[in-house]
């Protein structure tokens, strides 16, 4: 965690809004993986379908209050349904995610997700250039 607030330079505390989001979403993970363990008796799909309902209400509702009047026409929502299909082929692997974790600990869940920021850094960073060596591979691991 150094290298990505600052180098050690002060204490790693959250300092913009995308800090704060990364922290909030850690702990909203941390919780999820709790209340999947305790409902495990529930079937996989409807925890999908609940997990995209909740999904889309929250979206909404954070785009009306971070931007309020900005939100499109009919005409223009009617035009775009065919961004749609991408948003249909994430339903299978939040399925996988939500089945999978019924059968496994909390603190493995959490483990085993946290295995997708490691990839997703060291992919970002060879996708963008960025230098990473030791440093940055022992601070991301």
């Amino acid at each position: 965690m150094p290298t990505i607030f600052g180098l050690g330079a002060s204490v790693p505390l959250p300092r913009n809004a995308d800090d704060w989001l990364g922290l909030g979403s850690g702990i909203v993970r941390a919780v999820a993986a709790v209340r999947l363990d305790r409902d495990r008796h529930l079937l996989s799909a409807e925890m999908t379908g609940v997990f995209i309902l909740w999904a889309a209400i929250f979206s909404i509702s954070a785009t009306l209050v971070v931007a309020p009047g900005s939100e499109p026409d009919a005409d223009l929502v009617l035009t775009t349904l065919l961004w749609l299909v991408p948003v249909i082929m994430i339903i299978p692997g939040t399925f996988a995610s939500l089945w999978g974790p019924k059968y496994l600990s909390p603190g493995l869940v959490g483990l085993l997700f946290m295995s997708e920021i490691v990839a997703g850094a060291v992919s970002a960073t060879l996708l963008s250039g960025e230098p990473f060596g030791w440093r940055e591979f022992t601070d991301v691991c």
